[in-house]
């Protein structure tokens, strides 16, 4: 390197770890500020669950047969359409 550019790559050097210092300065002081308060977990919130257990009790959703049938019967179309087209997979 020539040594002007030497004297920048150091002085840019220098300039960012100073910001990186000042950073996680400013991080922990977030981060202890934060530290105090309790926020509600967000399965009180909205009502989600996060684990199995939590959810076993719970019914599944069910399809109603109507639904059923309207997608088996895109299926078939799909699948019919592949056929004629004369491919084995979609």
């Amino acid at each position: 390197m020539k040594p002007d550019k030497l004297q920048q790559f150091v002085k840019l050097h220098h300039s960012l770890h100073a910001e990186r210092t000042s950073l996680h300065q400013r991080l922990d002081q977030i981060n202890s500020a934060l530290g105090n308060i309790q926020l509600p977990s967000l399965s009180v919130v909205d009502g989600a669950t996060s684990s199995r257990k939590e959810r076993a009790g719970t019914a599944r959703r069910r399809m109603s047969a109507a639904a059923r049938a309207r997608i088996a019967a895109a299926a078939r179309k799909r699948w019919a359409k592949a056929k004629r087209a004369g491919r084995n997979r979609l």
